[in-house]
């Protein structure tokens, strides 16, 4: 081991030495011990460790620069006592120079990884000419996004850091550069960055993983069936975890089993059902994936016992309703669609009531099946009991049908919902919304007197739903030339105080003198003319 090399195995050591006398043992993100000793510390890698240069500048009005040598491991660590964060790191490596943004001290990693996460903070900007300008202002607005990029990150290639077991955060979570987690992902794939758009593509064949724009980086999607070592039905399992697992329950135990055709999938998309519209730039093949992971995989009960997919023998009701519409109507002796006809049925599913179309794969000989189990033979036939006039007490028709999506009626989210906008959401079917069409036209209306006669509860203190100034378009710019919050936002607005009566109710609230137009987020006022937000 070199004298470098000794030297920040020293300073690592006493780290790792303070951090856990100060937590009382374990690991974790940048901890507070690096940062009481003023200290950065990280990883360099590629891969394969980066031996070399490590420079730092920070953010006072004429930025000092440092520069350490990374030890063979590609470890670092810069001693910041009197310097001004955020700091920009920066190493060069033969497939490009690396970058990262430091808010603080602690540990803070130098990888292809963390550069993606910059670039996307800056907006896509030129991360060299970014270092080499370092305008106060620019670092500034892009540590302030670095949170939430990192997280966008890692969302976005959830199913690719799942293929490699990695969990920690990829800028402040520790890792070795010893081709394991992290490192065996860095040795098995490419990311390039290109004007501003970002390619993640496999080193074994080139084939393209993951590519977006910095503008619009959630709208890149994983290619599967191209993610290193992936086989077809483990990327599909991937996907499925990262894309549907939410709503649906993990792969083994979903209720898509024998369900999640690709068109029956495809379908789901195109309708919006249940939001999933949100899943529209996904690949036809990246959904050929999900259906054969999901179609294949065989289900398990919660105790984790292996059983056969839904049953298709169209002679055996019962167990078809078991797999099919248990779920949401109950067990079959207390169903609360006994007595359906096959007709009813065939409707629900080609009218998609309460998100019915993926039931669009059962045969008629099926649905006959499942209707006979719901209509059992009875001697004699009892007399059917009068259905009770539905009530129109709108606080009891909230509670029944909607307080299990919306809350409870006195904090409802949707308090002042209009009986159009009720009606409109349940012929669109918005959020599933439809299973309620049996409503009628007075319930809807009670509904919205009961929640128009809410009293909205107060304001949230500032500060717990966004930063102040809150993390977007030019507010810390604003804040730093002396404009106030109440000159855009009207009177009543500050760092610490709001207009309750223009805050908290979704809408950007801002005065005619801003000229602001929301359409083309752009304002034009007597300050700066024409500016995009």
């Amino acid at each position: 081991m070199n004298a470098k090399s000794r030297l920040i195995a020293v300073v690592l050591g006493m780290l790792l030495a303070l951090t856990l006398a100060g937590c009382g043992g374990g690991g974790g993100g940048g901890g507070t011990a690096a940062e009481a000793a003023g200290m950065l510390t990280g990883v360099a890698a590629n891969g394969a460790p980066v031996v070399g240069t490590v420079l730092l500048k920070d953010s006072s009005p004429r930025p000092v620069e440092l520069s350490t040598t990374t030890a063979s491991d590609g470890s670092f660590a810069f001693n910041t006592t009197g310097l001004t964060s955020p700091f920009m790191l920066k190493t060069t490596a033969a497939a490009g120079n690396l970058y990262s943004l430091a808010e603080a001290n602690g540990i803070n990693n130098l990888t292809p990884l963390t550069t993606m996460a910059v670039a996307l903070a800056a907006g896509g900007a030129d991360l060299d000419a970014l270092y080499a300008n370092h305008l106060q202002t620019a670092i500034n607005a892009a540590a302030l996004k670095m949170p939430d990029a990192v997280t966008t990150v890692q969302t976005a290639l959830a199913p690719l850091l799942s293929q490699f077991g990695v969990t920690t955060n990829l800028l402040t979570g520790q890792f070795s550069a010893n081709h394991t987690g992290v490192d065996a992902l860095l040795d098995a794939i490419t990311i390039s960055i290109s004007g501003a758009t970002v390619t993640i593509t496999n080193k074994q064949n080139n084939a393209v993983i993951f590519t977006a724009p910095f503008s619009n980086f959630a709208a890149g999607s994983i290619a599967g069936g191209n993610m290193p070592g992936a086989s077809p039905t483990a990327a599909g399992t991937a996907l499925y975890t990262s894309k549907c697992a939410g709503c649906h329950g993990a792969s083994a135990s979903s209720n898509l089993k024998g369900l999640a055709s690709v068109a029956a999938i495809q379908s789901a998309i195109a309708s919006n059902l249940g939001g999933m519209g949100a899943l529209s730039s996904m690949s036809a093949a990246d959904i050929q994936s999900i259906s054969d992971a999901i179609m294949s995989t065989p289900a398990t009960t919660p105790g984790g016992t292996t059983t056969p997919p839904p049953v298709s023998s169209a002679a055996d009701g019962a167990a078809l309703y078991a797999a099919n519409c248990a779920r949401c109507h109950g067990a079959l002796a207390s169903s609360s669609k006994t007595g359906v006809t096959v007709v009813r049925l065939q409707n629900a599913i080609s009218g998609n009531v309460g998100g019915m179309n993926v039931l669009t794969g059962l045969t008629a000989a099926e649905m006959q099946a499942i209707a006979s189990a719901l209509n059992p033979a009875q001697t004699p036939t009892p007399t059917p009991t009068p259905t009770p006039t539905p009530t129109l007490d709108g606080a009891t028709l909230y509670a029944a049908n909607c307080a299990t999506c919306h809350g409870a009626l006195a904090a409802s989210a949707k308090v002042g919902a209009s009986a159009s906008a009720i009606q409109l959401a349940i012929t669109r079917n918005t959020g599933s919304m439809g299973s309620l069409s049996a409503l009628t036209t007075a319930q809807v209306a009670n509904i919205a007197t009961v929640l128009a006669g809410v009293t909205p509860g107060p304001a949230p203190a500032c500060g717990s739903c966004h930063a102040i100034p809150p993390a977007t378009g030019h507010h810390s710019k604003h804040l730093s030339q002396g404009v106030s919050c109440a000159t855009c936002h009207g009177s009543g607005y500050g760092t610490t105080t709001v207009n309750a009566a223009t805050h908290n109710n979704g809408i950007k609230n801002l005065t005619t003198v801003t000229g602001w137009n929301a359409t083309a987020r752009k304002c034009s006022n007597a300050c700066h003319g024409s500016e995009s937000w």
